[in-house]
């Protein structure tokens, strides 16, 4: 039975904003899930409407699950559980740090680093999207390499700050007006490169490398049809600005071409810029004058987080099922066309993965509680609103504009 409210919204969208749809791209019934692409090459693209998908716009709905906080037993049934609940992708952090946990190695003659990675148990991160393909997912990588995510040092392994000239998020030398050329996407090499971007664009290529030399890639036919480069950026000073224009650069000349974001700040021109809050509503009409071309992405509907202090985060890091679906239903109906949840299954912190003050177990008070049982009514609740706009697909994302 759908809600009357959501076939009025359906309705009123396709009949106000309602144009002829450009005859190469579809709008298909349902949202497009990733079993309808499994194992062929498909393009991953955009309009101002949507994220299209094999040329079919399609809601993208989703949650994020963080493979490091959860043991990998556990990965398969949180992931069925998302696709269950309506959802059609799961949004991930990549973690450098878990990746990455020993100094590499220098080389004076190449003036390039030697990298060991770790990516066994936990760290996965090739397993775990092919499991998430395996369970109908489509997969948003969120690279960073800074993540934030309440995480140890934002996702930055510590043995960066021993390097000689390290800045962070930047690049090291701009004041003192010689930064150093880095463009390891025409010499092949990071060899010369500041000492961020150097560490940066090593970890950067290597899990783009990975997600291809695994065929995970849409273009591949695997599940991995979004990315993220840098993560809430802020600092929109001429620095600042060269190096998101950088970030963009090294994105757009990675081998893995999907749609790229930056979230909640800045962005580069080849990029999309999506918003993280608890109510999206008030980035709208920032973004459409701003970036007209682009679809209304919202990457972080925040489930908050526990901290040691009970009183840190009381008023918001379990917020009501009924809110949550409003504000979902309300950034659709304002022409949004992809959601995620962060978080949909918070897990635990393992030793000192844990940013300061946080407890060990991550998000309580999202769909699924820390303990891995459904968080209800907030997870039922959900699921029927995922379902109905799911349903409504075709009638949402049949217009050419917002």
């Amino acid at each position: 039975m759908v809600p009357s409210f959501l076939i009025w919204l359906a309705c009123t969208t396709s009949v106000v904003l309602a144009a002829e749809k450009p005859k190469s791209v579809g709008a298909p019934r349902s949202l497009v899930r990733y079993s309808q692409v499994r194992g062929r090459p498909y393009k991953v693209s955009y309009d101002s409407r949507a994220f299209t998908i094999d040329y079919n716009r399609s809601l993208l709905l989703g949650g994020s699950v963080h493979y490091p906080r959860l043991a990998m037993e556990d990965w398969g049934p949180i992931l069925k559980n998302m696709a269950l609940d309506g959802l059609n992708h799961v949004q991930l952090y990549v973690f450098w740090n878990v990746h990455e946990p020993k100094a590499p190695q220098y080389d004076p003659a190449t003036k390039t680093y030697k990298h060991t990675y770790d990516l066994e148990g936990r760290a996965d991160l090739a397993k775990f999207i092919k499991l998430a393909g395996d369970n109908d997912l489509f997969v948003d990588v969120r690279i960073g390499p800074y993540v934030c995510a309440e995480f140890t040092f934002g996702g930055i392994p510590v043995w960066t700050k021993d390097i000689p000239g390290m800045c962070y998020r930047s690049i090291c030398g701009w004041h003192a007006g010689a930064p150093e050329t880095c463009e390891p996407w025409k010499t092949g090499s990071t060899a010369g490169c500041d000492p961020w971007r150097q560490q940066m664009a090593d970890f950067v290529l290597f899990i783009t490398d990975l997600i291809n030399k695994n065929g995970l890639s849409a273009e591949q036919g695997g599940p991995v049809i979004m990315a993220q480069i840098e993560n809430e950026f802020h600092y929109n000073e001429p620095v600042g600005q060269a190096y998101v224009a950088w970030c963009g650069k090294l994105a757009a000349n990675s081998n893995l071409n999907v749609p790229w974001v930056m979230c909640n700040g800045m962005s580069a021109k080849e990029t999309l810029n999506v918003c993280n809050a608890d109510d999206c509503e008030g980035y709208v009409a920032g973004h459409d004058k701003q970036w007209p071309d682009q679809p209304l992405g919202w990457t972080e509907d925040e489930g908050w987080f526990i901290t040691w202090d009970p009183y840190y985060y009381l008023a918001n890091f379990d917020r009501p099922p009924q809110e949550m679906a409003y504000v979902v239903a309300k950034w659709v109906a304002l022409g949004g066309s992809h959601h995620n949840y962060y978080m949909w299954y918070g897990g635990n912190h393992i030793g000192q993965w844990g940013a300061a003050s946080l407890t060990n177990g991550y998000a309580q008070g999202v769909n699924i509680l820390i303990n891995g049982l459904p968080h209800e009514p907030k997870k039922s609740h959900l699921a029927r609103l995922h379902k109905v706009l799911g349903a409504l697909n075709g009638e949402l994302m049949s217009v050419v504009d917002r």
